[in-house]
């Protein structure tokens, strides 16, 4: 709304005149009218009950703004490369995009102007993912090591973000093999470093975290649920049922997903009163057991 107030143009039509075309960035735009046909467009899918695949992919969602980039992995990285090496953008405008949040207390975050400082496997980096029926996005830098990674998937179990960082380390373990992890890292590399090493043993219970979790601030509502000796999470909304998401533990009482986190609470009598949901960017939304 915005930008068609101040452009009159769509923002469909403004980052292709203002971003796509000055960076060459030619199988990118934003997807506004639901009658177009775009070519090789990826459908995305997810998996059914009897182990092969369903589409999931909405093809009648055309609201561009919080999503509905259509792009490549090789334009994702031209749009990268400009923030590290500008040649279109006037150089202020990279410096301000890596500008940290402030909160009102004066402390500072690790979520910037649309992108994410955060440090993996002991090693700097700027990042940002996305997600969507069926699909799964995440493009991460390494400034000091000059590296970039950008993975898109169109599958709902998949994890672009662990596939990002075991692509990286092909890379990193030749360029940067000395960097050790260490205290400082972000949320989500803490949570999956955990994960690796946690061992919860074969005969980890995990019925009693089974049942129905909603959030009044939210207005949303998680199943969580045992499959094959693993707990996972299903959302529901209005619009049905989302795609299920796989748990990993990380401790007792914690476990992680795909960029997020479940924290488990328990009362005197060791039953499950709720849990904390916290992701990269938002955290502490309290879910009651029901």
């Amino acid at each position: 709304v915005i930008v068609k107030r101040v452009t009159g143009s769509s923002l469909g039509e403004f980052a292709a005149r203002e971003i796509f075309a000055p960076l060459e960035m030619n199988s990118s735009l934003f997807y506004e009218d639901r009658t177009a046909i775009i070519p090789n467009r990826a459908t995305g899918y997810a998996g059914d009950e009897d182990g092969g695949f369903r589409q999931v992919h909405n093809y009648n969602f055309a609201v561009a703004g919080d999503g509905q980039l259509y792009t490549t992995v090789g334009d994702l990285l031209l749009w990268n490369r400009e923030l590290d090496r500008p040649r279109v953008w006037e150089p202020h405008f990279a410096k301000m995009m890596l500008t940290r949040g402030m909160l009102d207390n004066g402390e500072s975050i690790d979520y910037a102007f649309g992108l994410s400082h955060g440090r993996r496997e002991g090693r700097a980096t700027v990042s940002h993912g996305g997600s969507s029926w069926g699909f799964r996005a995440y493009l991460e830098r390494y400034p000091e090591q000059e590296l970039s990674v950008a993975v898109l998937c169109n599958a709902d179990e998949a994890s672009a973000y662990a596939l990002a960082g075991e692509v990286s380390e092909l890379f990193l373990a030749e360029i940067d093999p000395g960097a050790e992890p260490d205290e400082s890292e972000g949320e989500e590399s803490q949570a999956t470093e955990a994960t690796k090493e946690a061992d919860p043993g074969p005969n980890l219970d995990l019925t009693p975290y089974e049942g129905s979790y909603a959030c009044d601030e939210l207005q949303v509502t998680h199943e969580v649920i045992v499959d094959e000796g693993r707990l996972a999470i299903r959302v529901q909304t209005t619009r049905g049922e989302w795609p299920r998401y796989d748990l990993e533990p990380v401790n007792d009482g914690t476990f992680a997903g795909d960029g997020f986190e479940l924290v488990f609470e328990r009362d005197g009598d060791e039953q499950i009163l709720g849990f904390t949901l916290g992701t990269e960017r938002a955290r502490n939304f309290w879910f009651t057991r029901r």
